[in-house]
């Protein structure tokens, strides 16, 4: 009987199969054809390892130099960077030192007849003339509005509730642009003092610190934190005595350097960053 498969015939059919795979679409032809190109190299690997490596050892060329300067050039940015880091490092021991202090004043401070509720912040909002945090709890919580609301990680003033959903609130910031309040600078660690300062700041227009003109006798220093005041009951009474920035600069005024400075006021934690704030909810309406 003839054969089946005779050489002309296996030869044709792979012509077909061949043209059949060439149509198909790249998913389907990569499938039909990753088996028989994996055997195939397993068949040639013992040979054309060692043929590639030595082919890369011929044609390998030298990497491109790099000229990073003179060397004592290099010597000198090695120092800045070693003192940098230095500096970096106490500027971290005195921050955590600090951040210390507000901690151990949160754990310590007892607000009578006052509930601490976390809320999560879930949006940001700026404008020229005010600045916002939506966070989400609402009246199911018993948030209201006037209720104060401070910052957790520092126990530093935000702002107050401005209005109140059910399930989500609306919180104007003290650094609105051009927001006034009275604060009184104290230093940051608890030491007597012989007078104290009460200023009114003006947040900027950026939203961003906060700043005043004050005599140039003056005692404010550079560290020194400022402290609600709020002598004339604009805020609710619980938010008194909070921390609303620290004195980042005292410059001479330009128009009158002889008398007066000002001063500048920076927030501990800038309030448009903040991701959780606590809401304090007085117990009696």
């Amino acid at each position: 009987m003839p054969r089946l498969f005779t050489q002309r015939r296996v030869l044709l059919l792979f012509i077909v199969l061949a043209m059949i795979s060439a149509m198909l679409p790249p998913g389907a032809a990569r499938a039909v054809s990753d088996w028989p190109r994996a055997r195939v190299s397993d068949l040639v690997s013992f040979v054309s390892t060692p043929l590639h490596a030595v082919f890369g050892s011929i044609r390998r060329s030298d990497p491109l130099g790099i000229d990073r300067g003179p060397e004592a050039q290099l010597r000198q940015n090695y120092d800045a960077l070693l003192r940098y880091n230095a500096w970096l490092a106490e500027e971290l021991r005195r921050t955590r030192a600090e951040l210390g202090l507000y901690r151990m004043a949160s754990r310590q401070m007892r607000l009578e007849g006052i509930r601490l509720e976390q809320a999560d912040v879930t949006a940001w909002a700026g404008s020229r003339n005010r600045q916002t945090l939506t966070i989400g709890i609402g009246s199911i919580k018993g948030i209201r509005a006037g209720l104060v609301v401070t910052d957790p990680s520092s126990f530093t003033l935000v702002g107050r509730v401005t209005h109140v959903g059910s399930t989500s609130a609306t919180v104007e910031l003290i650094t609105s642009p051009r927001n006034r309040v009275e604060v009184r600078f104290l230093p940051s660690t608890p030491v007597a003092v012989n007078r104290e300062a009460i200023l009114s700041i003006e947040a900027d227009a950026k939203g961003q610190t906060f700043t005043a003109v004050a005599k140039a006798d003056t005692p404010v220093e550079m560290g020194y934190l400022a402290h609600l005041v709020d002598t004339k009951s604009v805020w609710p009474q619980e938010a008194r005595g909070f921390v609303v920035g620290k004195v980042t600069a005292v410059t001479p005024l330009s128009s009158d350097p002889l008398l007066y400075r000002t001063v500048t006021v920076t927030p501990v934690a800038p309030p448009a960053t903040l991701s959780r704030v606590l809401v304090l909810v007085p117990a009696t309406p």
